[in-house]
């Protein structure tokens, strides 16, 4: 009799113990939810909850692997919804970008089954930040090295309303805007600008309302530019195989020659750097035109003076590039170069004529 009453007793003990330890291994998350686990069941509805605090932008992943159970996630910033995604059965990830503040994120659950969330905060780094009470800006991947004329760079944008947005990019010889509209959940451009016509290192500024960020780049040739450094190789090796016969041109011939060589420059320019720079080109090749003409005109009357009428007419060409600011925009600092190259051809023919 005693030894079944112990056993009993021993009975009793071990489902007691059962009960508690599969209490203790259970958590009520809220009413429909339990937890065990990293499982979550779910018996009707019910919602998961977290709050995340962030210090810097990031991107917040969730993967959520759900069974027999669909719902929604809902992301919330200040008591306000930023932004609601649906959540069907099976696996479903979330991404969210975020500045810096905090938030909840709500799982609302439905149905008879199980939930499993794995849940991931990663900050990114930017190159430029620029933060008001109303909205938020951030420049990432800004080019700080370049091949070829493209400068591109990311930007991301928030704000508590919708907004709308003027950014400029500026540099030697480029210059462009965009507008782009920011909202309560992150708004992510990518943008790019034929900056760079000629290798070498540059400023470049990007700039909105009240802010400003400069970046150096070093812009290292490109197909497009190999491509004129050959065609420019091809006609001076031409020239050079033909400098007895250039050198026996008069004044008037040799600047139509010059014309002729900078519109074979500007078609190919205009297969790779746009009209715009062609256009510059183009126009110095009429300017050459022009004063080639005038020279054959005056040489049909009288040849003296050639080197004179030379050194003129480049200062000319000179002066008119320099009252042309769309061809300075793309050639910045011609009509200096020509000035002093007609300076130094009359200086080195004076000194040989005496």
């Amino acid at each position: 009799m005693v030894q079944r009453t112990a056993l009993a007793f021993l009975l009793l003990l071990a489902f007691v113990y059962i009960f508690i330890a599969e209490a203790a291994s259970t958590e009520l998350i809220s009413y429909g939810i339990v937890k065990k686990g990293d499982e979550y069941f779910v018996n009707g509805s019910g919602e998961l909850k977290w709050e995340i605090g962030i210090e810097n932008i990031s991107r917040v992943s969730l993967i959520v692997e759900t069974s027999d159970v669909s719902g929604t996630v809902v992301l919330e910033r200040y008591d306000r919804i930023v932004k609601t995604q649906s959540l069907n059965s099976g696996t479903g990830k979330f991404n969210f970008l975020l500045p810096p503040g905090d938030y909840t994120v709500y799982i609302i659950l439905t149905g008879r089954g199980t939930v499993m969330v794995k849940k991931n905060v990663e900050e990114i780094k930017s190159d430029f930040a620029y933060k008001t009470e109303n909205y938020s800006l951030y420049l990432l991947n800004v080019s700080k090295l370049a091949v070829g004329e493209k400068f591109s760079f990311d930007l991301i944008s928030f704000s508590k309303e919708k907004m709308w947005h003027i950014l400029k990019v500026e540099s030697a010889g480029c210059k462009g805007q965009v507008m782009f509209w920011s909202y309560p959940s992150a708004s992510k451009h990518h943008y790019e600008f034929n900056c760079f016509k000629i290798p070498g290192i540059y400023t470049v500024t990007i700039s909105g309302d009240g802010w400003s960020y400069d970046v150096r780049v070093t812009a290292y040739p490109g197909n497009e530019f190999l491509i004129l450094m050959g065609t420019l190789a091809i006609i001076f090796a031409g020239t050079y195989a033909a400098r007895r016969h250039i050198h026996g041109l008069s004044v008037g011939q040799k600047l139509v020659y010059i014309s002729i060589v900078l519109l074979i420059l500007s078609a190919v320019v205009l297969s790779f750097y746009g009209e715009d720079f062609a256009n510059s080109l183009a126009i110095i090749a009429y300017y050459f035109l022009t004063l080639g003409v005038i020279n054959l005109l005056i040489e049909y009357r009288s040849e003296r003076a050639g080197w004179l009428r030379g050194s003129i007419s480049l200062l000319v060409v000179a002066y008119l590039i320099h009252i042309s600011p769309e061809v300075l925009k793309f050639l910045p600092h011609t009509d200096y170069v020509l000035a002093i190259t007609a300076i130094i051809i009359e200086a080195y023919l004076l000194i040989k004529s005496k």
